[in-house]
């Protein structure tokens, strides 16, 4: 009986290992690893392409807060159409400066997608703000991209989605600035190097 049930369950487990190498396109030969499109979106079982759609490709950090959505004119239509925000990527690298301690800064996230669109993605339900040093300024949760001076120096703050970070990171220096610090200096994306 014990022999029994130690050969169904050797004969279960091949089952299931020709299973997911079918199911990878590995068909009668070698399994082959399930692919993935740029950006992450998976492709599903036995090959056939998810939906499509385009996919995050790059993050812009630009200062200040989102702007606001763009008025549709309704005039041609009887059904009332949702503004829409009309977003350009920023020039990087940006340097923010607080004038001090307790002070806010404001910034927001832009993704650029496969499609060649643009999105503001701050409020995202996947988008994570982060600091390179909390003893300088920490993320807000309300509203998002908003941080928090907690003292004098510099960091660098970012955004990421989708395993996609910013790029550059944005330089925060919140004043007065101790002689003995070093501050971050993003590295220009365009050959423009902008200054403090």
């Amino acid at each position: 009986m014990e022999r029994a049930r130690w050969i169904l369950l050797g004969a279960a487990m091949v089952l299931v290992a020709v299973a997911f190498s079918w199911s990878c396109g590995g068909g009668g030969g070698s399994p082959t690893a399930c692919p993935t499109y740029p950006g992450g979106v998976p492709i599903t079982a036995c090959a056939a392409a998810s939906p499509a759609g385009p996919f995050l490709q790059a993050i812009s950090i630009c200062p200040g807060p989102p702007p606001p959505p763009t008025p549709v004119s309704s005039s041609t239509s009887t059904a009332t159409a949702a503004p829409t925000v009309v977003e350009t990527p920023c020039p990087g690298p940006i340097v923010t400066s607080v004038p001090s301690a307790g002070a806010t800064a404001q910034f927001h996230a832009v993704g650029s997608y496969s499609d060649g669109s643009t999105q503001d993605i701050t409020n995202g339900a996947s988008t994570t703000w982060t600091t390179s040093d909390s003893s300088v300024v920490v993320p807000n949760t309300t509203p998002p991209g908003s941080y928090f001076a907690n003292g004098s120096g510099c960091a660098t703050i970012n955004a990421s989605s989708g395993g996609i970070s910013g790029s550059p990171p944005a330089v925060v220096d919140v004043e007065p600035i101790p002689a003995s610090t070093m501050c971050p200096s993003p590295a220009p994306t365009t050959g423009t190097l902008f200054g403090r």
